[in-house]
């Protein structure tokens, strides 16, 4: 059964512009299946298991996936939900560089956004038209 898909998801991970990730990493033991046997350009750990940094279980997931995709040199992981400067100094103590989160930020709406970027004096750049093809 492997065959057949990663016959299809090669092909599709072949398409220009195409990235193929695992989201949600750290929830089940199949990743590591997945890890083996699709040209994954990414896997982003779930928020619950980085919440957990501090338990054995999560700590071991994290630090298994980053050596696999040391030893593959094929995907990087990206460490979602990042909520505290523990969980930075976690991450980039087993070799994570990639994070994303709430830490030290605000979310705030486009609107807020666009105004802030006014009250400084920028503005977002024109987006250029479309050509047609």
């Amino acid at each position: 059964m492997w065959c057949i898909v990663d016959d299809e998801v090669a092909a599709l991970a072949a398409l220009p512009n195409v990235e193929l990730g695992l989201t949600n990493a750290g929830t089940t033991y199949s990743e590591v299946a997945a890890f083996a046997h699709l040209p994954l350009d990414f896997a982003r750990f779930d928020k619950t298991v980085v919440r957990d940094f501090r338990t054995p279980r999560a700590k071991q997931i994290m630090q298994r996936t980053l050596e696999i995709s040391r030893d593959n040199d094929a995907f990087h992981v990206v460490f979602d939900g990042v909520e505290s400067l523990d969980q930075v100094e976690f991450i980039r103590s087993i070799g994570g560089t990639l994070a994303e989160g709430t830490l030290l930020s605000n979310a705030m709406s486009a609107n807020e956004f666009l105004m802030r970027l006014e009250t400084m004096g920028t503005s977002l750049p024109e987006a250029a038209p479309r050509q047609a093809e």
